[in-house]
């Protein structure tokens, strides 16, 4: 994959920091239903994973052939493990930093073949890659012509 040095993500106008801990909590938006601030879903230091999404988390990690972490240097635990559940499955990391894990990415398989893979690359780049080994030609158009939609959709 070509590194172009390069991301179109920008940093949301709503991203702010709480002044008394220094995490950003609130999106920016608020509820639809009751006009609540929506906090941040994300997962930053010192915060608590739900403990079902963790277990769930956990149990697909143990399940898969592949895990693909984007654009983290997986520093935050318990989360940061996951990459770690099935020792037979191969790691991809896509992240400019170095991470704890890149090792990992150079596994082999029963039959000495590599697992995995350590890009130092932009997520987008990547998965700009990625899908245009995924889909057909028409939907590949369809998917990048709807991307701003996703990124209002995300913010």
């Amino acid at each position: 994959v070509e590194d172009l040095g390069k991301s179109d993500v920008i940093l949301p106008t709503h991203a702010q920091k709480c002044r008394g801990c220094g995490m950003s909590h609130r999106t920016g938006r608020v509820c639809d239903a009751c006009g609540g601030h929506l906090i941040d879903s994300i997962i930053n230091f010192g915060d608590d994973l739900e403990e079902d999404i963790l277990t769930r988390a956990e149990e697909h990690a143990e399940k898969a052939d592949l895990v693909i972490s984007l654009g983290t240097t997986m520093a935050v635990t318990p989360a940061n493990a996951l990459v770690t559940r099935n020792k037979s499955s191969g790691l991809v990391v896509c992240n400019r930093q170095k991470t704890d894990f890149d090792s990992l990415c150079w596994r082999s398989n029963k039959q000495g073949a590599r697992t995995g893979s350590r890009v130092h690359s932009d997520c987008d780049v990547v998965m700009k890659c990625v899908m245009s080994l995924l889909l057909n030609t028409n939907d590949l158009i369809r998917w990048e012509g709807e991307r701003e939609l996703r990124m209002k959709e995300y913010d």
